[in-house]
């Protein structure tokens, strides 16, 4: 058909060719399109599957002790609201986990500019104490107040989740002297600030999959549905800046990003 087209003399040739040219690249295009929206498909129907189950599982707890409660007056009503008490409290971090995952796709916010030392402080007041229960030493080695580029809920954000995951694994570590040390690093126009800790470590090949959305190593026993790495994936590239880890299993990980500074 392209060289029955291409053989129409004069302007008519060239209008068949351009239409046929068009054509081809709107075909291509949805082509593209149909490919990404099965893609999408795919990810809407694993995210729906994941988090059925992780909401499922604290729902079927609560609807047995109710069951139990009514049919066995053994069962103490005391105890009966602390274990539903908990599994709101599990529903509840889920939905907030997904909130704050949606929330991160945004738009960084132009001009913004937080301050580092005082948003690290707050954060590492407020996690102490799960630290502690954790039988971890939480610290942050001095440095001089600076400002990064962006705003003081978003570096919260990426702070606690990096800060918390920390925390909540060291629990699995074998070591009797755990601890968490945070650090702060100017490096030219970024600011860099690490979260080292001397945990369980991660698996040979696990650095990249842990920041992709829904991924939940095998084997750990910690609740989540593996959204608040990648929550501060979206957060960090939304402003510029890098994250990643280095890590060795056995031995411990410093997870870390990078911000511009803002002058």
């Amino acid at each position: 058909m392209g060289t029955i087209w291409g053989n129409q003399p004069g302007p008519i040739g060239e209008i068949l060719q351009l239409a046929l040219t068009v054509l081809r690249a709107q075909t291509r295009l949805m082509n593209r399109h149909a490919s990404v929206l099965a893609e999408r498909g795919a990810e809407l129907e694993a995210f729906s599957a994941r988090v059925a189950h992780d909401l499922k599982g604290p729902l079927s707890a609560m609807v047995f002790t109710i069951q139990a409660a009514k049919g066995d007056i053994t069962v103490r009503s005391g105890d009966a609201f602390e274990l539903m008490h908990r599994q709101v409290l599990r529903m509840n971090e889920i939905i907030e986990g997904l909130l704050e995952f949606a929330r991160a796709g945004a738009s960084a916010t132009p001009h913004a500019h937080a301050d580092l030392l005082v948003v690290l402080g707050d954060v590492i007041d407020t996690l102490r104490p799960k630290a502690a229960a954790a039988q971890a030493e939480l610290s942050i080695d001095p440095f001089d107040p600076i400002q990064v580029a962006c705003t003081s809920g978003a570096l919260s954000s990426i702070a606690s989740n990096l800060i918390d995951n920390a925390v909540k694994f060291i629990g699995e570590s074998s070591q009797t002297n755990r601890c968490i040390r945070i650090m702060v690093k100017e490096r030219g126009e970024m600011v860099r600030v690490e979260v080292a800790d001397n945990g369980p470590g991660l698996p040979a090949g696990a650095e990249q999959l842990i920041f992709e959305p829904f991924r939940r190593l095998p084997g750990t026993r910690q609740p989540g549905i593996g959204l608040g790495l990648a929550t501060v994936k979206k957060i960090v590239d939304a402003y510029r800046g890098r994250v990643g880890v280095t890590s060795r299993l056995g031995d411990g990980s410093t997870f870390w990003f990078e911000i511009p500074r803002f002058y």
